[in-house]
């Protein structure tokens, strides 16, 4: 949950309105985990912060469409 506070903490500093979620596999092999919806992010930030978090790829999404999924090239 380390993490997750301080992802917290960085939308807040922000001012970036979000969302509590919490993802679940269905088959229950491996554990829930928490995240967060960011709401109307700018490009820039979530892309800033999936780097940060070390993350290889984030799902954008826009009201109308379908979710995309956004790979990083390279993600350190």
């Amino acid at each position: 949950m380390r993490r997750l506070d301080e992802l917290i903490d960085i939308l807040k500093q922000h001012h970036q309105p979000w969302l509590p979620t919490r993802n679940q596999d269905p088959d229950g092999c491996w554990p829930d985990e928490a995240g967060v919806l960011l709401c109307d992010p700018p490009t820039s930030l979530t892309e800033s912060l999936a780097r940060h978090f070390e993350q290889i790829a984030y799902l954008d999404g826009k009201i109308g469409s379908a979710p995309r999924l956004v790979w990083l090239t390279t993600h350190l």
